[in-house]
């Protein structure tokens, strides 16, 4: 009745403290005759004991996890001991000074309780403060990120929409003004060639925005995920070498289009690469010092080129780096949207290395789940 779900126990120092002083207070009667008077008067702590399940519920009802709760419990210490000293210091006095003063028991019991619903309040109270501060930190960081990849969107469509209807105005210009059929056929797979490359834009701008729009993370089977984006690689490439170094067992808790960030590193690595001579090793691994899982993607080619990395890590689009498209930044929020990171550096003796680092899940999933499994949200426009 008090609001409290025995699996989940964050309340439990706080109710703990209040049982142990309402079961103190009933002590009390163990001192005295039991008379009406006497059990009225254990009733005053007990009552005030049992403000601290109260306490516990909002708790409970409120988010806080077991560490703020022993933090509110420990005011609730504090307090109490601090009340129920002062009340013997005063009682000492008292009695030094000749006043007889009846039922001292009740007058200590009395003040430790006040002294411990006094600090259980205030504790729970800076607590919940100090929760909101977080939760706006969290929202004002979260804010930015999406002011940032609006900013991102509205550079890259402007500078390469522009560029690749420069070229298609150009090529058609020159279709129509030639006649020999040569000619028109070569014109006409550049048009076809920016075309293609318009619409590859535009579908990643669509999950970039999918990104600020898909904000619940899902539990995945990292090993079959990864595995799965490889061979469809393998399928799509079957001039590039790669091999895999995956650890089994690996479940991470990521932002719903993690296959997407996988495939962005895996084809990036293919796509800035000569594929009949680049190397490419995938290895996967847990770290469970720091709860992470981490993916690495190295290839021994050109790598990427150091205007698309070089924009990526200034975190912000700005008139020197356009980049060729939007797939790093696309990977970058999604692996940040998983509470991750990712980073770029150099393969040796060439090529570049791409991790991904992404929380480790709690528990396994109940079935391997892909990006495709998550509803894709309905995009305007």
């Amino acid at each position: 009745m008090w609001g409290f779900d025995p699996r989940e126990n964050t309340a439990l120092p706080v109710v703990a403290l209040g049982v142990c002083l309402m079961v103190l207070s009933l002590g009390y009667l163990a001192f005295v005759e039991v008379t009406p008077l006497n059990v009225g008067k254990a009733g005053i702590p007990f009552l005030l004991a049992a403000t601290l399940l109260n306490t516990g519920r909002y708790v409970s009802r409120n988010g806080f996890d077991l560490r703020q709760s022993l933090t509110i419990a420990t005011w609730g210490v504090g307090m109490m001991l601090g009340a129920g000293w002062m009340a013997v210091v005063i009682l000492f006095i008292l009695l030094v000074d000749g006043v007889v003063v009846e039922d001292s028991l009740f007058i200590f019991l009395t003040s430790m309780n006040v002294g411990a619903a006094a600090g259980a309040a205030l504790g729970s109270s800076k607590m919940q403060v100090a929760l909101e501060r977080e939760k706006l930190d969290r929202e004002s960081r979260r804010t930015a990120r999406l002011n940032q990849r609006l900013r991102v969107i509205n550079r890259v469509l402007r500078h390469n929409f522009q560029n690749q209807l420069n070229v298609l105005k150009l090529w058609t210009e020159r279709v129509t003004d030639e006649v020999e059929v040569d000619l028109v056929a070569d014109h006409s797979g550049t048009i076809t060639e920016t075309v293609e490359r318009l619409e590859e834009l535009t579908e990643k701008t669509r999950d970039f925005e999918a990104v600020n729009q898909r904000e619940k993370r899902a539990v995945f089977d990292f090993v079959e995920l990864v595995e799965h984006r490889v061979g469809a690689v393998r399928a799509d490439h079957p001039a590039v070498e790669i091999s895999t170094d995956l650890e089994p067992g690996v479940v991470v808790r990521a932002h719903g289009m993690l296959e997407t960030a996988v495939d962005e590193v895996l084809e990036n690595a293919v796509e800035h690469n000569d594929p009949e001579t680049t190397e490419i090793d995938v290895s996967l691994a847990a770290d469970p010092g720091e709860e992470v899982a981490v993916l690495e993607v190295a290839d021994t080619g050109s790598g990427i080129p150091q205007d698309e990395r070089a924009a990526v890590e200034a975190v912000d689009e700005t008139p020197l780096f356009h980049g060729s498209g939007m797939g790093m930044w696309l990977l970058q929020a999604i692996v940040t949207e998983s509470g991750g990171e990712f980073s770029i550096g150099s393969n040796q003796p060439s090529g570049t290395v791409v991790e991904i680092r992404v929380p480790l899940a709690d528990a396994p999933p109940a079935r391997a789940t892909r990006a495709a499994d998550v509803e894709a949200p309905e995009l305007g426009g």
